[in-house]
Parts: structure tokens; sequence; C-alpha cells
């Protein structure tokens, strides 16, 4: 019997594959069932493997996320100019949900710069300006919903106050639909999340997948009943009217 190590699980499953080299064909049968009882296990490890990674990453997201930045001393060499962890800003409008502002600035960097974070005031960018930050989508449950006697108003103020400028963008006859004027570089850290447009065309995505939207109307739907957490990076662009 040859034992090679597994693809799924990085060995730890003990076995992907067997050659077997006997001619008794009851050895055989044991070969095989034994093959069958590894695979099993490995396949049983590597979901364990992608469970236990995909929670750790929830779990950074809700303790918190570390940004280190670079910039240049006096001298121009590069330095590490902070080191620090940047809390979610979490709003009543969108219970559950959390949002990182990790970086952004409304204008073309020049270098070299100290590594202080550009002054910027809006959630989505400007022309010419970037924004980078992670974001989670809540499950589809009663849970998330607006409690009975919700004051809306209130909380339009809120996320005006704590995210300027994307109460504006936001639909309030199609919840959660909306368009802005900008190129949205995502990808998908953990869970499950549905990207909606127009005419209720759809598409599922998983951790690793990315989308490049160009200005489009779009909404985030979660039916899965664990959250969604995804990296945007937003470029200001230009709209013809």
């Amino acid at each position: 019997v040859l034992y090679t190590r597994c693809t799924k699980c990085s060995g730890l499953g003990r076995v992907r594959s067997y050659q077997v080299f006997v001619m008794d064909p009851l050895r055989k049968v044991e070969a095989a069932q034994d093959y069958m009882k590894s695979f099993d296990a490995c396949n049983r490890l590597s979901k364990k493997i992608r469970l236990t990674s995909a929670n750790k990453s929830r779990e950074r997201v809700k303790m918190g996320v570390r940004r280190v930045v670079t910039g240049h001393n006096n001298e121009g060499k590069a330095i590490f100019a902070s080191d620090e962890i940047v809390e979610p800003t979490t709003l009543s409008l969108l219970p559950g949900a959390e949002f990182f502002q990790l970086w952004g600035a409304d204008e073309i960097p020049t270098f070299p710069d100290d590594g202080s974070r550009p002054p910027h005031i809006t959630y989505f960018p400007p022309l010419g300006g970037y924004r980078f930050g992670i974001f989670t989508v809540q499950p589809d449950t009663e849970a998330s919903m607006m409690p009975e006697n919700f004051d809306i108003e209130a909380a339009i103020a809120e996320v005006e106050e704590k995210l300027p400028g994307m109460a504006e963008h936001l639909e309030t006859d199609n919840p959660g639909m909306h368009t802005t004027d900008t190129v949205d570089y995502e990808f998908v850290i953990s869970g499950e999340v549905v990207l909606e447009l127009d005419d209720g065309a759809e598409v599922t995505l998983k951790p690793g997948d990315t989308v490049v939207q160009n200005g489009t109307r779009h909404a985030w739907r979660n039916r899965t009943s664990e959250p969604a957490v995804l990296v945007v990076v937003l470029i200001g662009a230009k709209r013809n009217e």
C-alpha cells in the first residue's frame, strides 16, 4: 500500500489514495475498506478545517481589525507609521451589520508621506478618491429585521452621523438596493452572500470569490444562518447623466 499526501487537508487526514499491490482478493477488499474509512476521515477533517477557518475570520472581525500602515521618515526611508486595532461602526438601521473603515482619501496620494491618515468624510469616495474597508452582511432573519415602532428618522440621522453620505444612496422603497458612482472591488472572506442586480438578476458568492462592480445598482442578501464578511475597495468614478 502506497500512502500519498492529502491535497485537501495537507496530510492531517493521513491518506488520500492507495495503490494496492496484492493478489489476495480478501486483502484487496480489506484495503479498499481501509481506503474508504481513511477517505471519509479526510473529508470530515477537511470540512472541519474550513469551518474553523471561517469561524476564526468572523471572530477576528468581531474583535476588531488590526491595521498596519507604512510611511516614510524625514530621510525618506520606509517605516511603520502605525499599528492599531480598528473597531467597527454599527447601525440600528442594519442590526448586526458592521462596517470597518480602514483607510481612504479624497485625492490621489503623493509620496513620500509620513503614513498619516488622509482626511476624508463621506463613506463613498468622490471622483479621484478611494476607500478600503470590511463589511458584514447579516442573515435575512427576523432577528435582523427592524422592530415595531422603529424610529426610522432617528435611524437615518444615525447613518448620516456615523457613515456620512450613505443614506442618500439607499432606496427607501427597496431596502438594501443602492447605486454609487464608484468601481467596487469585493472579496468574500467568509460566509455566503447573494449579489442582486436589476430585474432580480442574482449570483451567489462564497469564500474566495471576487466581484468587480462598475457603478451598478445592487443589494446584498444573506439567506443563510451565518454572517458574510467581505473586503471592499471603492474607487471614485464619473457617471454620465
